[in-house]
């Protein structure tokens, strides 16, 4: 049966399908129709899209908010933004009998590693074949986000995205 992985986004949800055997099925943006969105639309606009998906099992990324650099220009309300929109997206999932949920945080599945290099762990530990299957389009740092939940949440990977 296989499970999603899950990056949440307020423009995007970023999804990761795997197979039985932890194998990348597939993994893409899934936009939402704009992106100021309140939480009651969000949640009308998700409400469908559990019926097409094919698994009861789902690992998401919990948003978390880590004390930012010095002078790092961050507005800390787009996390509360963030946060509805991955609640809205998490309730459609759960609202089925049976359903396997989880949440992991950033920093136990790819710690405090910059980006661009856990993107490239997680193509070392993708087989060609699993990376011929990442449909591109929309923000693509997410997709690799939920690539490597699903990574380290099947073992295939450990705490930093190393095998």
């Amino acid at each position: 049966m296989g499970f999603l992985s899950i990056d949440p986004g307020v423009r995007s949800m970023a999804i990761a399908q795997w197979d039985s055997e932890s194998n990348l099925v597939k993994a893409w943006n899934e936009p939402t129709p704009k992106p100021d969105m309140s939480v009651s639309e969000c949640i009308r606009h998700w409400s469908g899209y559990r019926t097409v998906l094919t698994t009861d099992e789902f690992v998401g990324e919990k948003p978390v908010v880590y004390p930012g650099a010095r002078g790092l220009k961050t507005n800390p309300n787009d996390l509360i933004d963030l946060a509805m929109c991955a609640s809205a997206f998490y309730s459609v999932l759960l609202d089925y009998p049976g359903t396997v949920f989880s949440l992991v945080e950033p920093a136990e599945w790819k710690a405090q590693v910059p980006k661009e290099i856990t993107r490239e762990r997680i193509k070392a530990i993708l087989t060609p074949q699993e990376i011929s299957r990442i449909r591109k389009g929309g923000e693509m740092h997410n997709v690799w986000d939920a690539i490597g939940i699903g990574l380290f949440a099947s073992g295939r990977a450990k705490r930093g995205m190393v095998r």
